[in-house]
């Protein structure tokens, strides 16, 4: 099995305001971070306001933090508004203490991600909405290959030094996951990132519906369609529902830049002889025939949705690096919505 990367999310710029600099990161191990921030090359004073650090399970190689600094008291004080604001994070865990590598998050031709303070809101991004497998459509409706908050990094790449081009915020208002509807090549990708992060995984309470497995670990997508059914979850997607807390964690930290680095497999192909097999089955037992026309008609129906949502998927998979630098360089507001819930 190979190593966690260190950084598992993030760093993901929040809050920003005259006063105050929040940003968020997930860590593989327990975080010990200080956030330092440079204007002009010049280093800022601050004050750092501790903030605690979660694990994400007893055993679990996920800790969630939110880094806060604080400008000195004093209006004369307050963080520069309207210019470039650079940020390092340092590592005071590693001996001797040494910066996390944002080399991946960084701008052409900068050494560090960097934020902007608006002194008044110009330019403010939105987002909704962020369906693996769902169509990207541009502003006329046409089918586009890239996630937009990729194309919302090309804006901040073009307009970098252009406080009033470049996005002041970005707000994404809602279904940051699909929580119930998760394409099959997607909840493979999740099953491995929970076997990586989650070392024990949570059991179910009792049988549903003669199902005894462990959550995030072996469940066949007719399973999750009858555990979503027995509990009362009201989707009528016909793909799999997210279960386990580990599964949720596992989904938001691939949506939000995908740093493990995991791999899509998303081709599905029918065998070519399919056809002729059934022949002569039907000559040999119709009622078998029946019940493996049934099972082709279903594979046939699975790979028409796996086609229709191929391309978009695709498209989301290769552009999580660049959404992943568009969190990291923009203020960004975040809140849920009822597929997240």
């Amino acid at each position: 099995m190979e190593a966690l990367p260190y950084l598992l999310a993030g760093p993901i710029v929040r809050r920003v305001e005259k006063k105050s600099v929040c940003v968020w990161l997930a860590s593989s191990e327990k975080p010990d971070l200080n956030l330092e921030l440079f204007c002009n090359g010049a280093k800022l004073e601050t004050r750092i306001v501790k903030s605690p650090s979660f694990q994400m399970g007893k055993n679990a190689s996920l800790w969630v933090t939110l880094l806060r600094v604080k400008s000195l008291r004093g209006k004369k004080n307050n963080f520069p508004v309207d210019q470039l604001i650079h940020y390092k994070i340092q590592n005071n865990a590693s001996n001797p203490p040494s910066y996390l590598d944002l080399s991946d998050v960084c701008y052409d031709g900068e050494q560090q991600p960097s934020f902007i303070i608006p002194d008044t809101l110009n330019t403010i991004a939105f987002g909704s909405c962020r369906k693996p497998h769902g169509f990207s459509q541009n502003d006329r409706d046409k089918f586009q290959k890239s996630d937009s908050l990729a194309l919302l990094g090309q804006q901040i790449q073009t307009y970098f030094h252009d406080v009033s081009n470049r996005p002041s915020l970005l707000c994404l208002s809602g279904d940051q996951i699909y929580a119930d509807d998760v394409l099959d090549p997607v909840m493979d990708l999740l099953q491995e990132q929970v076997g990586l992060i989650f070392p024990e995984s949570i059991a179910l309470p009792e049988k549903v519906d003669g199902v005894n497995s462990e959550l995030g670990f072996g469940l066949l997508p007719e399973d999750r369609q009858r555990i979503k059914k027995k509990s009362g979850l009201s989707s009528s997607s016909k793909n799999g529902h997210l279960l386990s807390f580990n599964e949720y964690a596992a989904m938001y930290l691939y949506v939000f830049g995908n740093r493990c680095n995991l791999s899509l497999n998303i081709d599905l192909d029918l065998e070519d002889d399919c056809p002729q097999v059934l022949d002569l089955v039907n000559k040999v037992s119709p009622n078998i025939a029946k019940t493996i026309g049934n099972l082709i008609g279903f594979i046939k129906e699975r790979e028409e949705d796996y086609k229709k949502a191929e391309k978009s998927l695709q498209g989301f998979a290769d552009s999580l690096s660049d959404v992943r630098k568009v969190l990291a360089n923009v203020s960004t507001y975040m809140v849920f919505d009822d597929h997240d819930v």
